[in-house]
């Protein structure tokens, strides 16, 4: 990956996000991105904190401005807190990326409601309150990025509890783009 500096577009100068799985992955990247175009960052982990520090440190030295804040997004306290951080740093909360996510493969006969419960409790209720405690932090102008899958319109083996976490989430976006584009929000 190219490094990017904060100066390189500067499309976000001036604003803040969070993003969920920021400590690596597709997370990772996105909090890169959005650093390098001059947003203020908190990076949410779960449980590689080790990871999302080293995250700030690279952005910091790229002369971005981030910050580490440990959540589980199954928890939704803990997204709300999340949330409440970056305004309590940065003043403000203008973009939410929410990536965190979890994969799950299993055959029809062994899945489990605790594996059902574990993964629509981070893929799907997660992204559903983080966008709604995002939701109530923003401005008009604001914006909100749930991930999906392909996986969610595409058969893949031994995938059907995890694309269904995934479709849920595509099935929110579209009713909560009527919503909250009332409020000059874009999700």
């Amino acid at each position: 990956m190219t490094s990017m500096t904060a100066s390189d577009t500067g499309r976000f100068v001036g604003r803040a996000a969070v993003v969920t799985g920021g400590s690596r992955g597709i997370g990772a990247a996105v909090a890169r991105r959005l650093a390098a175009e001059g947003a203020a960052v908190v990076i949410g982990y779960r449980s590689n904190r080790a990871a999302a520090d080293a995250l700030v440190r690279a952005i910091e030295a790229d002369g971005g401005k981030a910050l580490a804040h440990g959540a589980d997004v199954a928890d939704p306290g803990q997204s709300e807190a999340l949330i409440e951080r970056a305004v309590a740093e940065f003043g403000r909360l203008d973009v939410l990326a929410s990536c965190a996510g979890i994969e799950h493969f299993g055959a029809l006969a062994d899945l489990t409601p605790a594996d059902f419960d574990r993964v629509f409790a981070v893929n799907t209720r997660g992204q559903l309150f983080a966008a709604q405690h995002a939701a109530a932090r923003m401005r008009e102008g604001g914006r909100i990025v749930l991930t999906s899958s392909v996986s969610a319109s595409r058969a893949v083996f031994e995938h059907t509890l995890y694309a269904a976490s995934k479709a849920a989430v595509e099935s929110m976006v579209l009713n909560l783009s009527a919503e909250l584009g009332q409020r000059g929000i874009t999700i």
